[in-house]
């Protein structure tokens, strides 16, 4: 049995992308200009994956101290998440792997972008 780890969202504007872009120094017009991004196969710009790592990593380390900071995370990057849309990240107790949590951040229509497991610290 674990602790309950708290959703939280971000509303991933244009605004914030490009304030995150600068933070890491991606330009990548994939993120930045939608008329480009547009013609790709994503059809639209969408957000880092390290906006989104970044999401999860704050809300795994507030909902667990030092134990989920300095735990070991795996994740895979499942879906692209669109600039506009509402990311919410969280994650329960894994039923697969005691003293486990599995993690995720999904989009607005519920889908999983970012899976993973978190394996708190000892």
């Amino acid at each position: 049995m674990g602790i309950t780890i708290p959703p939280r969202s971000i509303h991933a504007t244009a605004e914030k992308v490009a304030l995150h872009a600068e933070l890491v120094q991606d330009f990548n017009p994939l993120h930045l200009d939608e008329a480009f991004a547009a013609q790709t196969p994503f059809g639209g710009a969408i957000v880092h994956g390290s906006m989104m790592m970044n999401l999860l990593v704050d809300t795994l380390e507030r909902a667990g101290g030092d134990a989920f900071a300095n735990g070991t995370l795996k994740l895979r990057f499942a879906a692209p998440a669109r600039v506009g849309e509402t990311l919410t990240a969280g994650g329960q107790p894994s039923d697969n792997a005691p003293g486990a949590y599995d993690v995720w951040v999904t989009r607005g229509d519920g889908t999983q972008v970012v899976t993973g497991t978190l394996t708190p610290a000892a």
